[in-house]
């Protein structure tokens, strides 16, 4: 079984690209629950940076996670799609 399910896997990967978080890493994610776990994000101090730094962002945090490389779930639709309207 997976550590972390991949639509919650997902929507951390959405969450920190709609905040701009560029300091995601396994030291400020809380596994909560039994396997499969749920991810509990915490440290938001790295969010919304300055207008200026916005073209030098980097998602690279969790684009190693096998969650993030197979196509979105329904779920992780639901989530952009409720951000987008």
């Amino acid at each position: 079984a997976q550590m972390v399910p991949v639509d919650v896997a997902q929507a951390v990967a959405c969450f920190d690209i709609r905040v701009f978080n560029t300091d995601r890493h396994p030291g400020n994610l809380l596994m909560a629950g039994a396997r499969p776990y749920q991810c509990v994000c915490i440290d938001h101090g790295c969010v919304l940076p300055a207008w200026w730094a916005l073209d030098m962002a980097q998602f690279d945090a969790w684009v190693d996670w096998p969650q993030v490389k197979v196509p979105p779930t329904a779920g992780t639709l639901r989530i952009v799609e409720k951000a987008v309207l």
